[in-house]
This record gives structure tokens, C-alpha cells and sequence, in this order.
């Protein structure tokens, strides 16, 4: 090991040696608390996106996804069996992944972009 290594390493020790965890700590954002940013950009995306579901059976369940419920639940709940709500889900995203396509080429013919 070269000296230099060696006094970093003896600096990093001490300098370890004197944290105040719990000062720190509490200076410290918890993780688990989402950002408000993020959270913000998530409902309006949700909310977007839930307009533009036209099968309501479709929608509820999403809803229903959305509160916890699992997928058996939330097709009984709209009256569908598990198997027909995640082909008419699977139907919707295509769909939505369509137009959200569309939706960007346009934007990138509009800006010039190729």
C-alpha cells in the first residue's frame, strides 16, 4: 500500500470515528417518504390516462388494481373472470401505446426532430 493510500485511509477512519450518527441522522430525509414532485407527476399521468380508457369495466378495475385489490378480485368485482379483464387490459395499453406513439411522432415532426 502506498503512503498515499494509507493516509486516506487514516483520514476516512478518523473522520468516521467522529460522525454523530444520530445528529446526522436526523438531518436526513426519510427514503420511504415519496417526493411530492414525483407523486404530483403520478396522479396527473393516472388521471390523464384514466380518461382515455373507454371500456368502464376496464376502468373500475384499474381503480380497483389501484386500492390493492388483485386481479381475480377486481374482475369479480366488474363482473368478468380474471382472463377477460387481462385481455381487455392488454387490449387498452396496446391501444394506449398507440396513441402515445402517434402522440410523439407528431411532437418530433412538429419540433423538426427525425
Amino acid at each position: 500500500m502506498t503512503y498515499r493510500k494509507w493516509w486516506k485511509q487514516q483520514l476516512d477512519d478518523q473522520r468516521l470515528a467522529r460522525w454523530d450518527d444520530s445528529e446526522a441522522l436526523i438531518q436526513l430525509p426519510d427514503p420511504r417518504t415519496p417526493d411530492p414532485c414525483h407523486t404530483a407527476l403520478i396522479r396527473d399521468e393516472a388521471s390523464r390516462t384514466l380518461t382515455r380508457i373507454q371500456d368502464p369495466k376496464v376502468k373500475e378495475a384499474m381503480g380497483l388494481r389501484a386500492l390493492g385489490y388483485t386481479e381475480r378480485e377486481a374482475a369479480e368485482s366488474v363482473g368478468l373472470t380474471a382472463k377477460a379483464l387481462e385481455r381487455r387490459s392488454s387490449k387498452q395499453r396496446d391501444k394506449l401505446r398507440r396513441t402515445n406513439s402517434a402522440a410523439t411522432d407528431c411532437l418530433a415532426e412538429g419540433s423538426g426532430e427525425q
